[in-house]
């Protein structure tokens, strides 16, 4: 049996509303379930804070002093000091304006009494 056009309308239009009530769940349930990576991030940070509240400080100077130590270890296992030569008699006359490379001493990162441009490693007597 069908309905009157005014009857159909309406009912169309509540099948409609259903439709879109139902869509809007779908969306409100998977907004929930997505949760930002970040916010875990700041809710974990909440949570250590609150419970080593004394460490804090503790940990921030470790981390703002730590760091030097570990760049002038790396920086001397990798890198090269580059120097010119004081005596360029021993050297083939084309290579005589050419750096010279030699490994890095922990004295090199000390400015005006380091040992830059020097080909020499560091301010003590070596044993070369």
């Amino acid at each position: 049996m069908q309905l009157p056009p005014m009857l159909r309308a309406v009912q169309q239009q509540q099948q409609q509303q259903q439709l879109l009530q139902q869509q809007q769940y779908v969306e409100q349930e998977e907004k929930k379930q997505e949760i930002s990576l970040s916010d875990i991030g700041y809710d974990v940070i909440d949570l250590v804070g609150e419970k080593f509240k004394k460490a804090a400080p503790y940990v921030n100077k470790t981390l703002e002093w730590g760091w030097f130590p570990l760049v002038m270890w790396y920086g001397l296992k990798q890198g090269t000091h580059k120097f010119y030569p004081a005596d360029v008699s021993s050297l083939p006359e084309d290579m005589q304006d050419c750096p010279m490379e030699r490994t890095a001493s922990w004295t090199d990162a000390i400015p005006f009494i380091g040992s830059h441009g020097s080909s020499r490693p560091g301010l003590l007597p070596s044993s070369d």
